[in-house]
């Protein structure tokens, strides 16, 4: 009810303030326990870097056991992953291989879930420094769902690291 809700606001408004038309996203419409772990996973694995990370983990994978096709949960998970590499908990070349892994795994189950697109994108900044290839797989993020926010702080991270400050400053205010 609250999605039809959502999307009949969405069917008046069409477009943001700064004249960028609304996305309807793909959402999971799968088993609700699944959804429910998956967006505690997200709060935990938010709280970092701290304890919350395990407790993350466990429920990113408590929502794939509840269905092994969510998704959601495969990009948390490799989130995680993400994070322990980045933060320096695991070598990073093996916890961004896991989370490639899982990513592509996320977007096997749903190619147009932006989330596991944004997953593939810090894979590519952060494990291989594959700039071209990082900016592509923002861009594909910000064209599955425009209004994504961590989409647009990611590329902004990504143009800060080419110097190309104006087009970094544009996505942080759309972030």
């Amino acid at each position: 009810m609250q999605e039809e809700i959502a999307l009949s606001v969405v069917g008046l408004i069409r477009e943001d303030p700064a004249g960028r038309l609304f996305s309807l996203k793909s959402r999971y419409k799968g088993n609700a326990d699944a959804r429910l772990l998956y967006l505690q996973g997200r709060y935990y694995l938010g709280r970092r870097p701290d304890s919350s990370f395990q407790k993350a983990e466990a429920l990113f994978q408590q929502a794939i056991e509840a269905d092994p096709r969510c998704a959601p949960a495969y990009s948390g998970l490799a989130d995680y992953y993400v994070c322990l590499g980045f933060w320096g908990f695991l070598p990073p070349k093996d916890a961004w291989a896991k989370a490639r892994a899982l990513a592509e795994r996320a977007k096997e189950l749903d190619p147009t879930f932006a989330e596991a697109e944004l997953s593939l994108a810090k894979c590519a900044l952060y494990s291989e420094l594959d700039w071209s290839q990082a900016e592509q797989r923002f861009i594909r993020v910000l064209e599955l769902d425009p209004s994504y926010s961590m989409g647009h702080f990611g590329y902004a991270i990504l143009l800060i690291q080419q110097r190309r400050f104006e087009a970094a400053l544009l996505e942080f205010r759309c972030a």
